[in-house]
């Protein structure tokens, strides 16, 4: 019965299409999973650099603050002195600016975490139409199993009454011959 085999053609398609978009979505959330793990990781590497900048930041502080002293001693020069200043601004930029690249990892988790849920919300909907389909394919397959075919495939109705059609005025799916 081709009707028959083309339900069937319809389940397995819809099958098919269902752990496709199952093997897709597991595959992008890997992929997201590791661009997480990845920026965690870059986000506690740049937590530890700024301890070390911190602590670099107080030394250079403590040397400006004694380049000065001994500058206005006569005990160092008016270029010694600089040096430490310059140093010492140094450390304060780089610190600034691993704060900032920190807080825009700390951003990026953060989109990357409610975009994997928007994704995740989308598949779980893709899904359920997707499952959908299948189980009404699956209802007209079984409707057309139930069903009687003649020896050309054609659709056999029996009839309550015995008599002859003369006319049939329906023409389209679904319809009522009285």
């Amino acid at each position: 019965p081709p009707k028959q085999l083309s339900r069937e053609a319809q389940l397995g398609r819809g099958a098919d299409s269902l752990q496709n978009a199952r093997g897709v979505f597991e595959s992008e959330s890997r992929g997201r999973q590791e661009e997480l793990a990845r920026l965690e990781g870059k986000i506690q590497s740049l937590g530890r650099i700024q301890e070390t900048k911190r602590e670099q930041l107080a030394l250079t502080k403590e040397q400006a603050d004694r380049a000065r002293q001994l500058n206005e001693q006569g005990l160092a020069s008016l270029n010694e002195r600089s040096d430490a200043l310059l140093r010492h601004s140094q450390t304060s930029i780089e610190l600034a600016q691993l704060e900032a690249e920190r807080r825009e990892a700390q951003a990026a988790v953060s989109m990357l975490r409610v975009a994997d849920q928007a994704r995740r919300r989308e598949f779980q909907e893709r899904e359920r139409g997707l499952a959908e389909k299948l189980e009404a394919a699956r209802i007209r397959s079984g409707a057309l199993q139930g069903e009687r075919l003649g020896a050309g495939g054609e659709l056999v109705i029996a009839s309550p009454c015995k008599g002859t059609l003369v006319r049939v005025a329906a023409r389209g799916p679904g319809a009522v011959v009285a």
